[in-house]
């Protein structure tokens, strides 16, 4: 019969409602699957892990942030983080228009792809991590980030990257 959930869903709209049944039948599986990852998964112990482990990224992609000079620096706090290519802290929404190397962050977005880890599309090399999330997994990351600073070679301090969607490449130009 399943959860009582699912007695109460299947009373409300009849054995027979077909469509109506599945999706009650589908709510009250969400509704179980949701409980089980806030009480069997999502345990108290589970949070220090996450801030732990964003907490190493952060370090690790501000550490090359440092020493190579890079015109970034990082934010996050619990699960998520990210790099924000800014000379400067951003204070308010206008700034991401006027202070973000958008070319710089699409540089980084695409050597992330290409390197096997998905990052949401954006002025930051954002992340959100989970409690599968390992320490392989933090440093494939930063071997990514490691490469598109690579490619962005030394001279990122005095010129730029652009993005050519055109012809698919990258090339270099002054600022």
């Amino acid at each position: 019969m399943g959860p009582p959930e699912l007695a109460a869903d299947r009373e409300a709209v009849g054995e027979g409602a077909g469509e109506a049944r599945r999706e009650a039948e589908a709510r009250a599986a969400a509704r179980a699957r949701a409980e089980a990852a806030l009480t069997e998964v999502l345990t108290e112990d589970a949070y220090p892990k996450l801030e732990d482990t964003n907490e190493r990224l952060k370090a690790a992609c501000q550490e090359i942030v440092d020493r190579y000079g890079l015109p970034a620096y990082t934010e996050g706090m619990g699960a998520k983080g990210c790099v924000i290519f800014a000379p400067e802290p951003l204070r308010e929404y206008r700034d991401y228009l006027t202070k973000v190397d958008d070319e710089l962050a699409t540089l980084a977005w695409l050597y992330h792809m290409n390197h096997g880890i998905f990052m949401t599309p954006g002025v930051e090399e954002e992340w959100t991590l989970s409690i599968a999330h390992s320490e392989d997994d933090v440093r494939q990351c930063v071997d990514a980030f490691v490469a598109a600073r690579d490619a962005a070679g030394n001279r990122v301090a005095q010129q730029r990257w652009s993005w050519t969607a055109s012809s698919a490449r990258l090339r270099t130009g002054s600022t």
